[in-house]
This record gives C-alpha cells, structure tokens and sequence, in this order.
C-alpha cells in the first residue's frame, strides 16, 4: 500500500482537506476528491504569470517542470459539480512516496474559472471511479495499479477529530489496526451513490426525519448539502435541541453561522445510510464536525457547514471522515466505514 498523509486546513474563509504530495522538485497540497477522478495540479507558470498569484500564498501550492517551465499541450476542459471550470493539459513526473518514487501523469491548470468565493484554485488528489477506465487522465489509483505499485484498486482513508484534523489515505487496501472492526457496508448503487434512509437531530428521544433517497459521499466537498426542503426542519431543529439557547443567522443565501463558543452546546446529528443488508448504519455528526472551526485569527462567528443543495441533492463531503475511517472498493460497488481506535 502507499499512505499519504492528509489534513484540514483553512483555504481563504473556508477549509479543505488536502494531501501532502511531493512531485519532482514541488510539494503541492491537492484536495482530497472521492467525487472525481482527475489528479491535477496548479501551474507555476500560468497562475503567476497569466493570474499575477503567488503560489506560496496558496493552499494547493505549484507545480513547475524541473528542467522549465512546461511545454503545454492539448487542452482538456473538466467542469466540477459546484460550476468550477478548469483547463488542463497532461504533464510527467515523479512522484515520490513513503517508500519509494514512481512516474506518474497529471494534469496541470491552463485556465480556472470558480463561481463565488473561491478566489484560490484548487488542485485535486481524484479517488473516483474512471467513467472510462484506462482511457484520458487516469487517477492515480489506476496508475499505481498498472505499475504495481500497489496490488488493488481498493483505498481508504480517515482523519482524526479536532481543529486541524490530520489523518492519510491509504491506497491499494486498509490498516486494520486504526479501526474498530468490523466495517460497516453500506448499499452502493452503479453510479456509486449510497441510500439515505432518515437523518435525526439530537439523541434517540427525538424521532428520525425520513428521506429515502440516494445521497453522495464526496470528500472534495467542503460541507454538508442537503434540499432545500430539508434544511427547513435541519437549521431549527438544531437551535431547538441545543443544550442552551443558541442564536443560528443566516450569512447569504445558503450559509448559516453561529458564535464560535456556542459549538459545544449543538445536538449530534445522525444519517442513517442503508446497509448492505437493508438494515440502517447511522454516521454520527458532532458539532464540531459540522462547524467549522475559525479561519482567521480573531474570527468570532463559525459557518455550519450544512448549506440547501441547488439541485435538490444530498452530498455529505469531507465531515464524513472526522473520527472515521472509511473504506472504498469502487469495482465492487463497496463503501464501508468504521470509528477510528
């Protein structure tokens, strides 16, 4: 197996779960992506050439041939499912890992357009299934496999609760030993989603609110997207069930915040997923994993990353890992998970 590490750190307002990577001479931080297969990077010489950056000023950090700037080649255009556009064109490298370096391909930024906020390109570390296996950027599961760097297309990955949460994925299979067994299997459909049977707020005295729909377990999602249908009874429920009074305020049109030190008084929150049995396996939430911790020094307010999904969707993203291990074995339609030792 190869372990790279991983962690949360903040990304302008916001967080991310990024790897640590060291490619050739750069060590770049892409985000942690169970929801695309693309393995890319920032280009040095176009985001501080053509986007006037400083790429030691951002989280994903550069990229740049070792002999010169890259040569460029043939675009790829990729569009993410938060409207995020990126063009690429395919690079060579060595990548170096916890025991050895191996050739691997990627792609690097020739353009970035983010709606909103997200003045910082990111550069994306993609765990997803290849729509087409073995055919354009291939994900770097798929290229370790073919070079035997790894004996199977299984990974997993984790992170440890607190602040700056820090954890690994693991590629190529599991760690028995950071898990209470056994692990939980969840039901996964062709399209890789799971089944979300109900969601609760607050502990087993308060009835389940049903759902029975498909959700998306996706790690480069910085929250928790839900209906707009649901979080009419998710954002009261949680002010009512808290163990004090508690203020949640609206910050635009999908953001909610709370002072920083009413964290701790927020009720659990649980998603009962199906089984791969039909039975319920409920990941828990605590407060500070649907908080987000401060940003910038001095911040006072907290955003709840649980935001409305625009298409009506139920997406849980990186959240999912904090205190958890999950496992993932897409040719075999397997996601499981279990709490961390």
């Amino acid at each position: 197996v190869v372990k790279i590490d991983i962690s949360r750190e903040p990304e302008g307002i916001h967080h991310s779960v990024v790897a640590k990577l060291k490619v050739d001479n750069d060590e770049v931080h892409p985000v942690v992506d169970t929801g695309t297969h693309y393995l890319f990077f920032i280009w040095k010489n176009w985001f501080e050439g053509v986007h006037k950056g400083d790429c030691s000023k951002i989280l994903a950090g550069c990229y740049e041939c070792p002999s010169g700037p890259c040569k460029g080649g043939p675009k790829t255009k990729v569009t993410f499912g938060d409207g995020t556009r990126v063009s690429l064109f395919k690079e060579e490298g060595q990548l170096q890992y916890d025991t050895g370096t191996t050739p691997i391909e990627f792609g690097l930024t020739a353009n970035y357009a983010a709606p909103g906020q997200s003045a910082q390109p990111h550069a994306s570390l993609g765990l997803a299934r290849n729509p087409k296996p073995g055919v354009g950027y291939l994900s770097i599961v798929e290229q370790l496999l073919s070079k035997k760097v790894i004996g199977s297309s299984a990974f997993s990955l984790y992170l440890k609760r607190g602040d700056h949460s820090t954890g690994q994925v693991i590629l190529g299979g599991t760690d028995p030993s950071l898990y209470k067994a056994p692990l939980l299997f969840l039901a996964v459909d062709g399209h890789d989603f799971a089944g979300l049977d109900s969601f609760g707020i607050g502990g087993p005295s308060f009835p389940p609110f049903p759902v029975g729909d498909q959700v998306k377990l996706d790690t480069g999602t910085q929250g928790i997207l839900v209906p707009g249908v649901a979080l009419i009874n998710i954002i009261p429920n949680i002010a009512a069930r808290a163990s004090r009074t508690v203020e949640i305020k609206s910050s635009g049109p999908r953001l909610f915040k709370i002072a920083c030190s009413d964290r701790q008084y927020l009720p659990d929150m649980t998603f009962f997923l199906k089984g791969e049995h039909g039975e319920n396996v409920p990941l828990l939430f605590k407060p500070d994993d649907y908080v987000e911790p401060p940003a910038q020094p001095g911040q006072t307010d907290c955003d709840l990353i649980i935001q409305r999904d625009d298409f009506g969707e139920w997406l849980i993203g990186y959240p999912m890992l904090f205190g958890k291990y999950f496992y993932f074995e897409w040719d075999a339609h397997k996601i499981a998970f279990a709490d961390l030792v």
